[in-house]
């Protein structure tokens, strides 16, 4: 597993809410393929993606601070959790615009694995079709 480290903004409801980090990690898989009529194998090659994450570097909304702190305060509390997802706020959206042009609209965050720190410090996990 590689990963890819890519700076950018996050903005939520076209507020620019944040400066972050996105670490994504992925490998390359190569599979062998027979190619027909001949003796011979060729490879063909595909992008296996992990998981990704993201670190807010700094937060310059107020109120997506204090969603996010929400995430954070639930993280190590199993029963919260139960609750925010069965009233469906388990999911923080967000679109990202990083590094090189690239764009991630729909992308979202949900509770970091540990619930101790800073929030710019903390990880959290970050979910888009792409990554």
């Amino acid at each position: 597993m590689q990963t890819r480290e890519t700076q950018g903004v996050a903005f939520q409801g076209g507020r620019h809410v944040a400066a972050v980090r996105v670490l994504e990690q992925a490998r390359i898989v190569a599979t062998e393929v027979l190619i027909p009529g001949s003796n011979r194998i060729d490879y063909k090659e595909r992008v296996e993606h992990g998981p990704a994450s993201i670190v807010f570097e700094e937060i310059y909304d107020d109120e997506f601070r204090a969603e996010l702190e929400r995430l954070v305060r639930v993280a190590d509390n199993d029963e919260a959790k139960r609750k925010m997802r069965d009233a469906g706020q388990r999911e923080l959206p967000l679109d990202l615009a990083l590094a090189g042009d690239r764009q991630l609209v729909g992308a979202y965050v949900t509770w970091p694995m540990i619930g101790l720190g800073n929030v710019e410090e903390i990880v959290f996990p970050l979910f888009h079709a792409e990554l």
